[in-house]
């Protein structure tokens, strides 16, 4: 393992990490420093990832225009994905007055629902090389996002509808993402599975 590179990685998230989470304190001099921090390790971690002969970001795959589409179609996704997941966990939280505990409890569905079909439609990509997955996914994904939207506020929301749209939503996801990978890898495939992940994630 790089461990030079990984250290300065770390510092440099836990750097950025405190620095928002200390913004609205106003605390000039710690921002500052914190700020510093981030933009001297994040400088040194680039610097020496172009040098070391086993870097754990290997930006020259990024070259490959292919690689590069799917790269970015999957920061896109993620970001539609990951928003409405935080917004869906504090409106459990603060409007149906759920507790931290029963509120991640309705994302289990969500998991193992990405969990047992990624596997299937990786599978199904490798046979059929078809595209259907990843118009359903989106499709779906794209009306159980407008169902949460609609949600009531209040706390009459009948817990087994719940359960199903986080359901579904977790099969939708999981089948583009899937697919996403899928192909992501296929357009690099002589290189090996970690440094498509490394640029990839």
């Amino acid at each position: 393992l790089n461990w030079y590179s990984i250290c300065l990685l770390v510092i440099a998230l836990l750097s950025v990490t405190l620095f928002l989470d200390f913004v609205m304190t106003h605390n000039i001099n710690l921002m500052i420093f914190l700020l510093s921090s981030t933009i001297a390790t994040s400088t040194l971690f680039f610097w020496y990832e172009k040098r070391c002969s086993h870097p754990i970001f290997n930006a020259q795959l990024l070259r490959n225009k292919h690689l590069k589409m799917w790269v970015f179609i999957r920061f896109l996704y993620g970001i539609v994905v990951t928003i409405p997941m935080f917004m869906l966990a504090l409106f459990l939280q603060l409007v149906l007055h759920y507790t931290p505990l029963k509120a991640g409890l309705f994302f289990l569905p969500f998991t193992i629902a990405m969990m047992i079909i990624s596997p299937y439609v990786g599978r199904l990509i490798d046979h059929k090389q078809s595209s259907s997955p990843i118009f359903w996914g989106m499709t779906v994904s794209i009306a159980c996002l407008i169902l949460f939207a609609n949600l009531k506020t209040s706390s009459s929301i009948n817990l087994y509808y719940l359960l199903i749209l986080f359901t579904v939503f977790g099969l939708s996801v999981g089948t583009t993402r899937s697919f996403i990978v899928a192909k992501t890898i296929m357009t690099t495939p002589e290189k090996p599975l970690s440094l498509i992940n490394s640029v990839t994630s």
